[in-house]
């Protein structure tokens, strides 16, 4: 196994013998202050635009900073554990008001963990929308399906400000789509004929599942995504969106992973 980090998120993870898990566009900015396109960035304290704040970045301000890298440690399993933290500052405080403590802490060995957990340090209740935005590695999109969600009720607005009834099949992407799933806790599973293995996607601490791929269009007017890159990713993303938004009362902690 081998796992490249930056100091915001998991970049890569190569299991033994395997392609990497993960997916980061050679075309992607890397420095502080623009996003990574790939990896698992994080978003907080929202995911997608602020709507009370329409000039704040997209995906909040998190997957933008550098976070302080609190401690290393190589467990007795032959893992390796990163904590993270990013706490309140006067760089989250023009887009975001409220005092909070975050950590992010990586696991990677046999398999991979991200746990994200934010504390609530001010003195009212915040509502929040995050992500764990997983960009995975696919061999070919169109040999890819992924299962867990059948029969779930999602949002699609690039085709409807109305929800849609769960489909009855495994979904299987022929073209963009960035839909969020709602009320759902259940396990995904990646399957990639291409790459002949099957990526797990377990989850705790979330009450959604969004899963995108700009497809070739889209793909194309992106300046962070390299040719054909569309073909060979897609983010299944744990996460609390819609009206799975997360409430956090006044000095509580609300985890997931």
């Amino acid at each position: 196994m081998q796992g490249f980090f930056v100091r915001r998120q998991v970049l890569s993870y190569i299991p033994k013998g395997q392609e990497d898990l993960l997916l980061v566009s050679t075309s992607s900015a890397m420095e502080e202050g623009k996003a990574i396109r790939g990896g698992i960035p994080v978003c907080f304290p929202w995911f997608g635009s602020n709507k009370e704040n329409p000039d704040g970045p997209k995906h909040g301000f998190a997957r933008l900073l550098n976070w302080e890298l609190k401690s290393t440690e190589q467990l007795l399993t032959g893992a390796t554990r990163l904590v993270l933290a990013l706490n309140d500052s006067v760089l989250t405080r023009p887009w975001w008001d409220h005092r909070f403590a975050s950590e992010l802490v990586i696991e990677a060995g046999e398999e991979l963990s991200v746990k994200w957990q934010v504390k609530n340090l001010s003195d009212v209740p915040v509502t929040i929308t995050n992500a764990l935005h997983s960009y995975f590695r696919v061999g070919d999109i169109s040999q890819v399906r992924i299962e867990g969600l059948t029969g779930v009720p999602y949002m699609e607005e690039i085709r409807s400000d109305e929800a849609f009834a769960g489909d009855d099949q495994s979904i299987v992407i022929q073209r963009e789509v960035d839909r969020s799933y709602t009320d759902t806790t259940a396990t995904c599973l990646i399957v990639d004929a291409a790459l002949d293995r099957t990526i797990v996607v377990k989850k705790s601490g979330s009450q959604s599942t969004v899963v995108w791929n700009p497809w070739a269009d889209l793909a194309r007017q992106m300046v962070d995504l390299g040719d054909g890159d569309y073909q060979h990713f897609v983010c299944v993303e744990t996460a609390n969106v819609w009206h799975n938004a997360l409430v956090i009362e006044p000095q509580s902690v609300h985890v997931m992973q």
